[in-house]
């Protein structure tokens, strides 16, 4: 009996470039709370108020956040105090 080749999708024209939708790339509600380290209902009411993080919506039920966009929107909301010195790269400032 001869194996079927798993298919992959193609992208439409155009959007070669751009991450599928179904991929690591895209978090679960629960993946992206950790993620944003918040409560699920933080992003539930959120969503409700149309503010927040972007987000993808399969049907009624089934959200997906791509985590590209929660780095963006994380990065977004930074705040950095005036008499701060500059951070290297990667580097953690101790507190205390």
């Amino acid at each position: 009996m001869a194996k079927a080749k798993a298919s992959v999708p193609i992208p439409p024209m155009g959007q070669e470039d751009k991450p599928p939708v179904n991929s690591a790339w895209c978090l679960t509600d629960p993946e992206a709370t950790a993620f944003l380290n918040l409560s699920r209902k933080t992003l539930y009411f959120w969503r409700r108020a149309k503010k927040g993080p972007p987000y993808v919506r399969y049907g009624e039920r089934a959200i997906r956040y791509l985590r590209s966009d929660l780095e963006a929107w994380q990065m977004s909301h930074r705040v950095v105090p005036e008499n701060a010195p500059p951070l290297k790269h990667g580097a953690l400032r101790r507190v205390g």
